[in-house]
């Protein structure tokens, strides 16, 4: 298991304010932005939670906590 590089951690950033403005933003505004439909919305945040938990977890290994 490698440690994530500086690439990795940026996008983690930018994921967790996708993952916000996409679970704060009102329906109109994310079908504008990004013309997902709900099922689509949630097929996207499943993707970002699972990335997100992938960079997180390998940062635990090494003893780095994200909390």
């Amino acid at each position: 298991m490698s440690k994530p590089d500086g690439i990795e951690l940026a996008l983690y950033a930018c994921l967790r304010y996708e993952e916000a403005v996409l679970k704060n933003l009102p329906k109109e505004d994310v079908e504008r932005r990004w013309e997902l439909d709900d099922a689509e919305k949630e097929v996207v945040l499943k993707w970002i939670n699972k990335r997100q938990k992938d960079i997180t977890d390998r940062l635990w290994w090494l003893g780095i906590s994200t909390k």
